[in-house]
């Protein structure tokens, strides 16, 4: 009995300490919309452990200057160290996926997540001097269906 709590009370000061290590970027002032908070908890999640050799940190302007790079992807020649002079990213990756929902449940979307980190996986493996990264995610109606444009930028 008593080793089955002192579990559950591991269990929760872990959950806590990675909750305290995904950044607030809502109370950053920013130029774009942030990431909604349960997809950036996701894609730090999966990217920190797929690179895990590397020391990265989140970037929340990096995530600013990534919503700008998703939303003009196909409409106009995006620049982020024109627009947000300093970030020189190393990579900068999209992905589209077309899914039949808005993603409002957590188990879907932390399945896009995994497929999408997955699918990156070659190029995360290109860049091993990252020590910064942000990410964001927007989703546009499309008819019946959504497109779910997530992108990533290191530095």
């Amino acid at each position: 009995m008593m080793i089955s709590a002192g579990l559950v009370l591991a269990a929760l000061h872990l959950c806590s300490t990675m909750a305290d290590d995904v950044p607030r970027c809502e109370n950053t002032e920013m130029k774009n919309m942030p990431c909604d908070p349960k997809t950036r908890a996701l894609l730090i999640k999966h990217i920190t452990a797929k690179m895990s050799g590397n020391s990265l940190t989140y970037d929340c302007r990096m995530e600013d200057g990534m919503y700008s790079s998703i939303a003009s992807l196909g409409v106009k020649k995006y620049s982020v160290t024109e627009d947000f002079p300093g970030i020189v990213p190393i990579a900068q990756m999209a992905h589209f996926e077309m899914e039949p929902t808005t993603l409002e449940d957590s188990e879907e979307k932390e399945g896009l997540i995994k497929d999408v980190v997955k699918k990156w996986s070659p190029k995360l493996a290109e860049t091993k001097t990252a020590t910064k990264f942000g990410c964001n995610h927007l989703i546009e109606k499309v008819g019946p269906n959504f497109r779910h444009k997530i992108g990533c930028m290191f530095m």
